[in-house]
């Protein structure tokens, strides 16, 4: 039987007394959804009241086009089931997606509750993005516990809230809320992607998270993390003001500095699993862009046109641009506290290493 994912979303449709629309974020669902659906995983949803969730967003992407498409999903959205409907047993994760209309039901969605806190008690993977954390707030361990108390958490920060001017809208701040049960909230940069793994709780910050989220709910599903790896944050950032690259790092400081060096495929999920994994052993993990220069942040698909496009752009590269961008690396890493700086590498990326060494 396929592994299973549930997405879950939210049934409320108003934004306060504004007289404004609101709902699930629909590219909060729709990404994660193309992740899942790639690493092999089947997805179900499920609203807090059942039926046709409210919907918002562009649908111009094409991962959000082909979610909306797809006859599964169109069904599922068309009438979805309540959590009391659904076994826990059949699924391995949930993910709350966000969209402000979250905040008003999700604290409240104790059937979803139950269900997330069953799933979690069998071993699997409690997730949220932006807003969906506010429906990890009435979720509770067998003991009785917030299952957020003491584990490290990325949700919609105020300063973002404050930034859409709903900070007096919402029925509540998110952080805060989050804090009072014992939670540690991990703010990052307005709208910048920020994932936080604690275990088996995955945590995005905003929109810009959403994928990053369901990346590293598969890492975490295929024992990519290990059990005794300490609370990871990820973050996209830009070095120098030039280098695009991807930073993993122990939540509570780090101390040596690593930079992956990526394979023919970029910045894929292969090298921010690698860099996870390292951050989950106390390391700061790096992993630059080598393609840059080209495109921003290139994460190739590993097929026939991924390997011609990543050779094309490999090709592209001089030794004098991957001496820079890895002097780049070391100092960002080194600016972030890294005493000592080493290189690892896979395939292509171990010639980056090679290069790095020499």
């Amino acid at each position: 039987m396929q592994d299973r994912v549930l997405i879950a979303l939210t049934s409320h449709d108003r934004l306060g007394d504004t007289g404004r629309s609101t709902g699930a974020y629909l590219p909060e669902a729709a990404l994660p959804w193309r992740v899942f659906t790639d690493a092999g995983f089947a997805v179900d949803l499920v609203s807090v009241q059942g039926g046709p969730p409210p919907m918002i967003g562009s649908a111009d992407d094409p991962d959000v086009r082909a979610f909306l498409d797809d006859p599964h999903i169109a069904a599922q959205l068309a009438d979805a089931p309540r959590a009391e409907a659904l076994d826990p047993s059949d699924y391995r994760a949930i993910f709350y997606a966000g969209g402000h209309g979250t905040m008003w039901d999700f604290p409240e969605a104790h059937g979803l509750a139950a269900l997330a806190s069953r799933i979690y008690a069998a071993g699997g993977v409690v997730s949220a993005v932006c807003h969906g954390p506010a429906g990890l707030l009435p979720v509770r361990l067998p003991d009785g516990r917030p299952l957020v108390d003491g584990k490290a958490v990325a949700a919609f920060t105020d300063e973002e809230e404050a930034d859409q001017q709903l900070t007096d809208i919402v029925p509540f701040l998110l952080a805060p809320a989050l804090a009072a049960l014992g939670a540690r909230p991990q703010p990052g940069a307005r709208y910048q992607p920020r994932v936080v793994t604690d275990g088996r709780l995955v945590t995005g910050q905003n929109p810009a998270s959403s994928a990053g989220v369901a990346h590293a709910v598969v890492r975490v599903l295929r024992g990519e993390v290990d059990d005794d790896a300490v609370p990871v944050v990820s973050d996209v950032v830009t070095l120098e003001g030039t280098l695009r690259a991807y930073v993993a790092a122990p939540v509570d400081g780090g101390g040596d500095g690593v930079i992956v060096g990526p394979t023919l495929f970029g910045v894929d999920g292969h090298a921010r699993a690698l860099a996870d994994r390292l951050a989950g052993t106390g390391r700061i993990a790096v992993v630059p862009d080598p393609y840059h220069r080209a495109a921003p942040l290139v994460a190739l698909r590993a097929d026939d046109a991924g390997r011609a496009r990543g050779r094309e752009l490999l090709g592209g590269l001089t030794r004098e641009e991957v001496a820079a961008d890895l002097g780049l690396a070391a100092g960002g890493l080194r600016a972030r506290g890294a005493g000592r700086v080493d290189m690892v590498g896979v395939s292509s990326g171990g010639h980056l290493a090679w290069i790095g060494a020499a």
